[in-house]
């Protein structure tokens, strides 16, 4: 009975032994699946950030158009190119003319009298106090036609001072007189345009208006200073 016994007590050791050997074994780390959910939840959450976003742009860029969307700021800008561009042609026609003549000497004193002319007319301008009010607001608009048609006309006067050239000493503050008024008229309703309506309201309109503004005149200039240097 002893072997026996023995032999069975033995069987029951290994037994015991086989099985907190397997219960001893490493096995698979029981976070595994949770980081690997974790990671789909972030790129889910990730993607559905991303679609918001987009969607959130084009919903923005749809209720928002920008102030070129307003007809009076387009118009506006077509108005400031032509005006700098007659300004820059203006400038190189002046000193073209005084060359020709031998009296390169004079463009200077003939380009600041168009500019004292336009300073003249800025501060007339001024004296009348800020467009506050609608009824102000509304002849402000009314007004830019004729200070550019003045323009023309002191444009066309110094054109026709050429003939007789002392007579541009005269001639070229007047050409200036209706200058700074129209170019300070011009910005403020360029201003005033950007958010005209609601569709163009918003943060930085105005700064944009004011951007577009400047770009295009500074083109206008270009062109008006090349035509008149190959007319010349």
């Amino acid at each position: 009975q002893r072997p026996g016994c023995a032999g069975h007590v033995g069987a029951r050791r290994e037994a015991a032994a086989g099985l907190s050997g397997r219960a001893g074994r490493p096995g698979p780390p029981a976070d595994h699946d949770d980081r690997r959910a974790g990671q789909h939840q972030q790129q889910a959450d990730g993607r559905g950030r991303r679609d918001a976003g987009r969607q959130q742009a084009g919903h923005d860029g749809a209720r928002t158009p920008g102030p070129l969307a307003s007809p009076l700021l387009r118009r506006l800008l077509i108005t400031g190119c032509l005006l700098n561009a007659a300004l820059a042609a203006t400038e190189v026609a002046l000193t073209g003319y005084v060359r020709e003549h031998h009296a390169l000497w004079a463009s200077g004193p003939l380009l600041a009298g168009v500019s004292a002319g336009s300073i003249v007319g800025s501060l007339l301008l001024g004296a009348r106090g800020p467009d506050a009010s609608g009824a102000r607001a509304g002849e402000t608009s009314r007004r830019l036609p004729r200070l550019l048609a003045c323009y023309a006309l002191g444009l066309a006067a110094l054109t026709a001072a050429s003939l007789y050239p002392p007579l541009l000493a005269v001639a070229a503050p007047l050409a200036g007189l209706c200058l700074g008024p129209s170019l300070a008229t011009l910005f403020h309703l360029a201003s005033s345009a950007s958010s005209a309506s609601g569709e163009t309201a918003g943060a930085g309109g105005g700064t944009e208006a004011q951007g577009w503004l400047n770009s295009v005149m500074n083109g206008g200039a270009a062109a008006g200073a090349a035509v008149a240097g190959a007319a010349a």
